[in-house]
């Protein structure tokens, strides 16, 4: 007897329903996902703050936390990893009056070893560390201004060598740089007014050529760019808000077909933002526009395994109530943000409400290789926790079988999981019996309940908190 499988939402968990005998099923419905906080780093808005996030080579998640010089509330920046079943665990502190207070850009190189970048304004001008698999902190480069000053955005070369930004320094404005593991550092542009300031985001293409954005959030007249640094030197502006439409450019990543993609976060109609395209050559294609319900304000964007890509917003979305006066006569944005999908043909879908879990500006977002979806998130102050967050796949059931005395449930998961099983012999008026708790640890979790009746059963999978 073929089973039968339905699919609804219950206290705002998917729960699958597989009804039946023997045979396998599968469930046609559309993924959905929940949010959950997997660890959180405190309350406050000055202190603990989330700066980076990465998967490490063992699969764990590994980041940075700033600190803070408050006299209340001193705290000490650090380097944390994570495992995908919650556990945190510190693997060096920064001392604010001396390493520099917020850590930040995490790499890992290919020998497991880490590199990031600190620094404390007004104190010194920033520098790079390296952090053993054995928690040894060491200063790789310490920057004088000259050189450039804050370094922001650390990546790693195939090279072997290590390619960043500075927010400021060399002509003023910011810095791109080229560090060698022994700590050697060349200049290879600086910024001014009239090609950029505050560059926000670097990646490098397998020929050398690296490629990124500039940001004028200050508004000193500066433009916002796109723009390409070949490895001869030679600097070009691929895409300015004086010849285009995007504006305030935060992110940009090289996709799989060796064009770029990035979010700007206040063009397009009432300033929602947009997702773009720009070829290697300059061509630009606004592909994607926010409208307030699928998001406002993109600020983060990956391109994800299935060959779409996926970011967060810094409002709209469910709770999204068009622009809001305030008392001196200006106006915010609402809403608390989305997790989306855009599609290659230009669909965004809202997966996700930060409704559903409060806090402020998304600082990190990756998917690891079982095909999940992490973030760190700031605190915009109590009662608001910063921390790292999971974008979890709701269960499906996908395979039921009975086999001499004893069903098989099978659905999708992820490591870390948990999951509570449910069953009842009937649907009409059920009453659902807790059958077991499971802690995934891949992909498909099966469970086996050892049942003496002959007629059908109904099973249900909850993904719990």
């Amino acid at each position: 007897m073929k089973a039968l499988t339905r699919v609804k939402v219950v206290a705002g968990f998917m729960t699958a329903i597989a009804v039946g005998l023997a045979a396998c099923a599968s469930v046609a419905a559309e993924t959905q996902f929940a949010l959950q906080r997997l660890a959180v780093f405190g309350f406050s808005d000055d202190g603990t703050q989330p700066t980076s996030l990465i998967q490490g080579l063992d699969g764990s998640l590994y980041g940075t936390t700033s600190g803070s010089v408050n006299a209340v509330l001193r705290t000490n920046g650090t380097v944390f990893k994570l495992t995908p079943g919650g556990q945190l665990t510190i693997l060096a502190s920064f001392d604010p009056e001396s390493d520099g207070f917020s850590p930040r850009a995490l790499l890992q190189a290919p020998d497991g070893s880490f590199y990031g970048a600190a620094g404390r304004p007004g104190v010194n001008r920033g520098h790079i560390f390296h952090l053993t698999a054995g928690g040894e902190v060491s200063i790789v480069f310490s920057f004088n201004g000259t050189n450039g000053s804050q370094p922001r955005v650390l990546i790693y070369g195939s090279d072997d060598n290590l390619y960043g930004t500075t927010e400021h320094g060399g002509s003023a404005w910011g810095t791109i740089f080229r560090l060698t593991r022994g700590g050697a550092l060349t200049t290879l542009f600086s910024f001014s007014r009239t090609n950029g300031i505050n560059p926000t985001s670097l990646v490098r293409a397998k020929d050398g050529t690296l490629f990124g954005t500039t940001s004028d959030w200050i508004s000193v007249g500066a433009p916002d760019t796109v723009f390409r640094l070949s490895p001869s030197g030679e600097f070009k502006i691929l895409v300015s808000w004086e010849t285009s439409e995007i504006s305030r450019p935060w992110s940009v990543i090289a996709g799989s077909d060796g064009c770029l993609y990035g979010v700007d976060a206040a063009s397009g109609t009432n300033d929602f933002g947009s997702v773009f395209k720009v070829t290697p050559a300059g061509a630009l294609t606004v592909f994607a526009r926010f409208n307030g319900t699928n998001g406002w304000g993109p600020d983060r964007l990956i391109q994800g395994a299935d060959g779409s890509f996926y970011g967060t917003t810094a409002a709209g979305g469910r709770d999204f109530a068009g622009w809001i006066p305030t008392d001196d006569g200006g106006y915010v944005s609402s809403g608390s943000g989305t997790f989306f999908r855009v599609t290659v043909d230009g669909k965004i879908t809202a997966l996700a409400s930060f409704a559903d879990l409060p806090g402020d500006d998304v600082t990190g977002l990756l998917q690891t290789s079982d095909g999940v979806f992490y973030g760190a998130q700031t605190s915009g102050g109590p009662p608001e926790p910063a921390g790292v967050f999971r974008v979890a796949p709701l269960p499906e059931i996908t395979g039921l079988q009975r086999l001499s005395g004893r069903d098989v449930v099978t659905w999708n998961s992820f490591s870390g999981g948990v999951f509570q099983i449910e069953g009842t012999p009937t649907l009409m008026s059920p009453t659902w019996t807790r059958l077991a708790q499971m802690t995934s640890a891949s992909r498909q979790t099966a469970f086996t309940n050892v049942i003496d009746v002959v007629g059908e059963h109904y099973y249900r999978i909850r993904l719990l908190p």
